[in-house]
């Protein structure tokens, strides 16, 4: 009769400002680290999107003009066949945010 063993579960958390958005994908319950990354100068010139992971580190400039934007390019990192995080945006089984 051994325990059972957890559940992996994939967690995405952000964390949102004015001109910014990070994140960072989690294993739990372990709460392992598969990758983070940022989005900077949302809604400026300069906008750039980088993203660590072990298989690398991607750096993205182009245009976010605002949130939602910034938020569709980080799926799509996430996803990134060459440093992305996950294989499948699926994988992920909840989002957090942190609010200050």
């Amino acid at each position: 009769m051994g325990s059972q063993a957890a559940k992996r579960v994939k967690v995405l958390v952000l964390n949102c400002g004015s001109s910014s958005l990070k994140y960072e994908v989690f294993e739990m319950p372990k709460r392992e680290s598969l990758g983070k990354g940022l989005v900077e100068r949302i809604g400026e010139k300069g906008s750039f999107l980088q993203q660590t992971s072990p298989k690398g580190t991607m750096r993205i400039e182009e245009s976010m003009p605002d949130h939602g934007k910034a938020m569709a390019r980080v799926a799509q990192a996430l996803v990134d066949p060459a440093s992305g995080i996950l294989d499948s945006i699926g994988e992920i089984e909840a989002i957090g945010h942190r609010v200050v």
